[in-house]
Protein backbone atom coordinates (compact mmCIF):
# COMPACT_ATOMS: atom_id res chain seq x y z
CA UNK A 1 0.00 0.00 0.00
CA UNK A 2 2.85 2.39 0.76
CA UNK A 3 4.66 1.50 -2.47
CA UNK A 4 1.49 2.11 -4.53
CA UNK A 5 0.63 5.21 -2.47
CA UNK A 6 -2.91 3.95 -1.95
CA UNK A 7 -5.09 6.84 -0.76
CA UNK A 8 -8.32 5.00 0.01
CA UNK A 9 -8.82 1.29 0.61
CA UNK A 10 -12.24 -0.38 0.77
CA UNK A 11 -12.68 -4.02 1.71
CA UNK A 12 -15.27 -6.33 3.25
CA UNK A 13 -14.51 -8.13 6.50
CA UNK A 14 -15.50 -10.98 6.29
CA UNK A 15 -14.98 -10.89 2.56
CA UNK A 16 -17.60 -11.95 0.04
CA UNK A 17 -17.50 -14.52 -1.55
CA UNK A 18 -14.33 -16.05 -0.05
CA UNK A 19 -15.36 -15.77 3.61
CA UNK A 20 -11.82 -14.73 4.60
CA UNK A 21 -11.30 -12.27 7.44
CA UNK A 22 -8.75 -10.03 9.17
CA UNK A 23 -8.54 -9.63 12.94
CA UNK A 24 -8.93 -6.12 14.29
CA UNK A 25 -5.29 -6.12 15.43
CA UNK A 26 -4.24 -6.86 11.82
CA UNK A 27 -6.30 -3.92 10.60
CA UNK A 28 -4.74 -1.76 13.31
CA UNK A 29 -1.31 -2.75 12.01
CA UNK A 30 -2.30 -1.41 8.57
CA UNK A 31 -3.53 1.83 10.16
CA UNK A 32 -0.29 2.25 12.09
CA UNK A 33 2.02 1.57 9.16
CA UNK A 34 0.25 3.52 6.40
CA UNK A 35 -1.44 6.87 5.87
CA UNK A 36 -4.18 5.23 3.83
CA UNK A 37 -7.81 6.06 4.55
CA UNK A 38 -9.67 2.79 5.14
CA UNK A 39 -13.33 1.84 4.89
CA UNK A 40 -14.18 -1.59 6.30
CA UNK A 41 -17.51 -3.11 5.26
CA UNK A 42 -18.67 -5.26 8.18
CA UNK A 43 -21.94 -6.43 6.66
CA UNK A 44 -21.23 -10.04 7.70
CA UNK A 45 -19.41 -9.32 10.99
CA UNK A 46 -22.30 -10.50 13.20
CA UNK A 47 -21.64 -14.04 11.99
CA UNK A 48 -18.21 -13.90 13.65
CA UNK A 49 -16.69 -13.25 17.05
CA UNK A 50 -16.98 -9.44 16.98
CA UNK A 51 -14.60 -8.99 19.91
CA UNK A 52 -11.78 -10.44 17.78
CA UNK A 53 -12.65 -9.26 14.29
CA UNK A 54 -14.68 -6.04 14.43
CA UNK A 55 -12.89 -2.72 13.86
CA UNK A 56 -15.54 -0.50 15.44
CA UNK A 57 -13.49 0.13 18.62
CA UNK A 58 -10.55 1.28 16.47
CA UNK A 59 -12.58 4.21 15.11
CA UNK A 60 -12.12 6.01 18.46
CA UNK A 61 -8.38 6.34 17.91
CA UNK A 62 -8.03 6.40 14.12
CA UNK A 63 -9.66 9.21 12.18
CA UNK A 64 -8.66 7.59 8.89
CA UNK A 65 -10.94 4.59 9.58
CA UNK A 66 -14.62 4.23 8.70
CA UNK A 67 -16.66 1.12 9.53
CA UNK A 68 -19.97 0.50 7.77
CA UNK A 69 -22.59 -2.16 8.35
CA UNK A 70 -25.92 -3.22 6.91
CA UNK A 71 -28.83 -5.16 8.37
CA UNK A 72 -29.92 -7.14 5.32
CA UNK A 73 -27.79 -10.25 5.97
CA UNK A 74 -27.71 -11.09 9.68
CA UNK A 75 -31.17 -9.72 10.45
CA UNK A 76 -32.66 -10.93 7.15
CA UNK A 77 -34.27 -7.57 6.37
CA UNK A 78 -33.06 -6.50 2.92
CA UNK A 79 -36.29 -4.64 2.17
CA UNK A 80 -35.88 -1.94 4.82
CA UNK A 81 -32.56 -0.71 3.34
CA UNK A 82 -31.02 0.14 6.71
CA UNK A 83 -27.29 0.60 7.20
CA UNK A 84 -24.96 2.77 9.25
CA UNK A 85 -21.39 3.99 9.49
CA UNK A 86 -19.04 4.70 12.39
CA UNK A 87 -16.22 7.24 12.37
CA UNK A 88 -14.49 9.67 14.75
CA UNK A 89 -13.53 12.00 11.90
CA UNK A 90 -15.54 15.15 12.72
CA UNK A 91 -14.79 16.75 9.35
CA UNK A 92 -16.12 13.71 7.50
CA UNK A 93 -19.22 13.45 9.69
CA UNK A 94 -20.00 17.15 9.22
CA UNK A 95 -19.62 16.76 5.46
CA UNK A 96 -22.19 13.95 5.42
CA UNK A 97 -24.51 15.94 7.67
CA UNK A 98 -24.39 18.92 5.30
CA UNK A 99 -25.00 16.74 2.24
CA UNK A 100 -27.58 14.32 3.64
CA UNK A 101 -31.04 14.14 2.12
CA UNK A 102 -34.30 14.26 4.05
CA UNK A 103 -35.94 10.96 4.93
CA UNK A 104 -32.91 8.84 4.05
CA UNK A 105 -34.21 6.32 6.61
CA UNK A 106 -37.95 5.63 6.53
CA UNK A 107 -40.09 5.18 9.64
CA UNK A 108 -40.34 1.39 9.28
CA UNK A 109 -36.54 1.06 9.07
CA UNK A 110 -36.18 3.31 12.13
CA UNK A 111 -38.56 1.15 14.19
CA UNK A 112 -36.87 -2.08 13.06
CA UNK A 113 -33.44 -0.65 13.87
CA UNK A 114 -34.46 0.26 17.42
CA UNK A 115 -35.80 -3.24 18.06
CA UNK A 116 -33.36 -5.54 16.25
CA UNK A 117 -30.14 -4.33 17.87
CA UNK A 118 -31.57 -4.81 21.37
CA UNK A 119 -32.78 -8.39 20.72
CA UNK A 120 -29.76 -10.11 22.27
CA UNK A 121 -31.51 -13.50 22.41
CA UNK A 122 -32.01 -13.50 18.63
CA UNK A 123 -28.46 -12.30 17.99
CA UNK A 124 -26.93 -15.07 20.13
CA UNK A 125 -29.22 -17.73 18.68
CA UNK A 126 -28.46 -16.87 15.05
CA UNK A 127 -24.72 -16.62 15.69
CA UNK A 128 -24.56 -20.05 17.33
CA UNK A 129 -26.80 -21.64 14.69
CA UNK A 130 -24.82 -20.33 11.72
CA UNK A 131 -21.46 -21.18 13.30
CA UNK A 132 -22.42 -24.78 14.07
CA UNK A 133 -24.07 -25.42 10.69
CA UNK A 134 -21.24 -23.73 8.80
CA UNK A 135 -18.66 -25.96 10.52
CA UNK A 136 -20.79 -29.03 9.80
CA UNK A 137 -21.30 -28.09 6.15
CA UNK A 138 -17.59 -27.40 5.69
CA UNK A 139 -16.64 -30.83 7.04
CA UNK A 140 -19.28 -32.69 5.03
CA UNK A 141 -18.52 -31.01 1.71
CA UNK A 142 -14.80 -31.52 2.30
CA UNK A 143 -15.52 -35.26 2.11
CA UNK A 144 -16.78 -34.93 -1.49
CA UNK A 145 -13.83 -35.85 -3.70
CA UNK A 146 -14.50 -33.48 -6.60
CA UNK A 147 -15.18 -30.36 -4.51
CA UNK A 148 -12.80 -28.08 -2.62
CA UNK A 149 -14.20 -25.94 0.20
CA UNK A 150 -12.73 -22.73 1.58
CA UNK A 151 -12.96 -21.92 5.28
CA UNK A 152 -15.46 -19.13 5.81
CA UNK A 153 -16.39 -16.67 8.55
CA UNK A 154 -19.63 -15.55 6.88
CA UNK A 155 -23.00 -17.22 6.52
CA UNK A 156 -21.80 -18.74 3.25
CA UNK A 157 -19.12 -21.07 1.91
CA UNK A 158 -17.12 -20.76 -1.31
CA UNK A 159 -16.61 -24.04 -3.17
CA UNK A 160 -14.45 -24.91 -6.18
CA UNK A 161 -15.45 -27.67 -8.58
CA UNK A 162 -12.39 -29.82 -9.28
CA UNK A 163 -14.14 -32.20 -11.65
CA UNK A 164 -17.65 -32.34 -13.09
CA UNK A 165 -20.23 -29.89 -14.39
CA UNK A 166 -19.51 -26.16 -14.08
CA UNK A 167 -21.25 -23.88 -11.59
CA UNK A 168 -23.65 -22.44 -14.18
CA UNK A 169 -24.92 -25.91 -15.07
CA UNK A 170 -25.01 -26.83 -11.40
CA UNK A 171 -27.17 -23.82 -10.62
CA UNK A 172 -29.68 -24.75 -13.32
CA UNK A 173 -29.72 -28.36 -12.17
CA UNK A 174 -30.42 -27.44 -8.55
CA UNK A 175 -33.15 -24.93 -9.46
CA UNK A 176 -35.31 -27.88 -10.53
CA UNK A 177 -35.32 -29.00 -6.88
CA UNK A 178 -35.97 -25.50 -5.52
CA UNK A 179 -32.35 -24.97 -4.46
CA UNK A 180 -30.39 -21.85 -5.40
CA UNK A 181 -26.60 -21.50 -5.37
CA UNK A 182 -24.56 -18.53 -6.56
CA UNK A 183 -22.25 -19.15 -9.48
CA UNK A 184 -19.23 -16.91 -9.02
CA UNK A 185 -18.26 -16.08 -12.59
CA UNK A 186 -19.28 -12.45 -12.03
CA UNK A 187 -16.65 -12.05 -9.29
CA UNK A 188 -13.24 -10.82 -10.39
CA UNK A 189 -10.58 -13.56 -10.60
CA UNK A 190 -13.18 -16.33 -10.23
CA UNK A 191 -14.72 -18.40 -13.01
CA UNK A 192 -17.55 -20.89 -13.38
CA UNK A 193 -15.65 -23.57 -11.52
CA UNK A 194 -16.59 -21.72 -8.31
CA UNK A 195 -19.94 -21.46 -6.58
CA UNK A 196 -21.14 -20.15 -3.24
CA UNK A 197 -23.76 -21.61 -0.93
CA UNK A 198 -25.54 -19.96 2.01
CA UNK A 199 -26.42 -21.59 5.30
CA UNK A 200 -30.20 -21.98 5.68
CA UNK A 201 -32.43 -24.13 7.90
CA UNK A 202 -31.54 -27.75 8.59
CA UNK A 203 -33.95 -29.25 6.04
CA UNK A 204 -32.64 -27.07 3.20
CA UNK A 205 -29.03 -27.64 4.24
CA UNK A 206 -29.42 -31.43 4.23
CA UNK A 207 -31.30 -31.38 0.93
CA UNK A 208 -28.53 -29.36 -0.72
CA UNK A 209 -25.82 -31.55 0.79
CA UNK A 210 -27.41 -34.75 -0.53
CA UNK A 211 -27.82 -33.24 -4.01
CA UNK A 212 -24.16 -32.18 -4.11
CA UNK A 213 -23.13 -35.69 -3.07
CA UNK A 214 -25.28 -37.18 -5.84
CA UNK A 215 -23.96 -34.81 -8.51
CA UNK A 216 -20.25 -34.92 -7.59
Amino acid sequence: MNEKKVEFLIFANPNNPTGTILKSKEIEKILNETDTKILVDETYIEFTNKDVYSSTSLTKNYKNLIVVRGTSKFFALPGIRLGYGISSNAELLNYFKEKEILWQINSVAEICGKVMFSDEEYIDEVYEFIKSRRDYFYKEISKIKNLKTFESYGNFILIKILKGINSTSLREKLLVDGLVVRDCKSFKNLDNSYFRICILDDDANEKLLEKLKDIF
